[in-house]
């Protein structure tokens, strides 16, 4: 399954803070476009956006003052809901205006910005019509992780993004198995033992055999010569 698509809305006088925002969530695997950023500039934009618009599974409008002041923002959400794509308000300095009105804005916290895109990730999987892509997404992205760091952070939305299904969770425990960063991290190793433990009945026996003795859940008696 392909990545969640994410259009982010937002006038060019924020470009750095919507770029964070972009990096910050494409950090847990949402592919996020940007118009400014992610045209080129031989393509006819307005074209471009219409058809991103079009692919992408949630619209994301960035309310700063700045925002209702731009001229194409108030048409992208239009079209966004002419879509029925989710609308996923993030809210910096402003109030919710027009259609959106109709939507929960999500506070955003420049200052705090990866506690601020954790919470984005939690609304987003709150909603069934996204949740299916929204944990394909972070597992692919936690199976990729590349440091100790890394998995620890990613492994602190384990079960908040759960639950999982029977496919997914053998993705997961096989791909811990084969990614040294993640199964000689102490945090992600917890909360990987703690999901196996809870899901035990559901792990193909290569895979339950391969995360037992990877992660030392085999008893001493059963680990032969």
């Amino acid at each position: 399954m392909g990545k969640l698509r994410a259009f982010l809305s937002y006038s060019t006088k924020d470009r750095k803070l919507a770029g964070n925002i972009k990096q910050q969530l494409e950090y847990w695997g949402i592919d996020v476009f940007l118009a400014h950023e992610d045209i080129a500039p031989s393509r006819q934009w307005q074209d471009e956006i219409i058809d991103n618009l079009k692919e992408c599974q949630v619209f994301m409008p960035l309310l700063t003052k700045h925002f209702r002041k731009s001229e194409w923002t108030d048409q992208e959400s239009g079209m966004a809901m002419a879509h029925s794509r989710v609308i996923v308000p993030l809210s910096v300095e402003m109030d919710l205006h027009g259609f959106i009105k109709r939507y929960q804005a999500l506070k955003l916290v420049v200052r705090a910005l990866d506690d601020s895109c954790k919470k984005i990730l939690l609304a987003m999987s709150a909603d069934k019509r996204l949740k299916t892509s929204l944990q394909e997404a972070f597992v692919s992205s936690f199976l990729a992780s590349k440091s100790f760091d890394e998995a620890n952070n990613k492994s602190e939305l384990l079960e908040s993004l759960g639950p999982y299904d029977a496919d997914q969770l053998n993705r997961i425990f096989g791909g811990s198995v084969d990614n040294s960063q993640i199964s000689g991290a102490f945090t992600a190793e917890k909360k990987l033992k703690e999901l196996f433990k809870r899901n035990l009945d559901v792990a193909r026996p290569g895979v339950k055999d391969s995360f037992q003795k990877t992660f030392g859940l085999v008893k001493s008696a059963d680990k032969g010569s």
